[in-house]
């Protein structure tokens, strides 16, 4: 059985291209960063904690 998200779920997501853009790298870049630190995201939408972790290992976005 697939799971489908509601619209409460996805608020807030973003995508990897929405979050590589806020640090003003290629998406690859940053799943090449967090791959380092030993992180590996879900495929599909980033939800606000996945990104909330990102911000604390790379740094708040400028």
């Amino acid at each position: 059985m697939s799971h489908k998200l509601n619209t409460a779920e996805i608020k807030g997501a973003a995508t990897r291209q929405e979050i590589a853009a806020l640090y003003n790298l290629h998406p690859r870049t940053i799943i090449r960063k967090l791959r380092e630190k030993g992180i590996e995201l879900p495929r599909g939408r980033i939800m606000p904690e996945d990104q909330q972790l990102i911000f604390e290992l790379l740094g708040e976005p400028k």
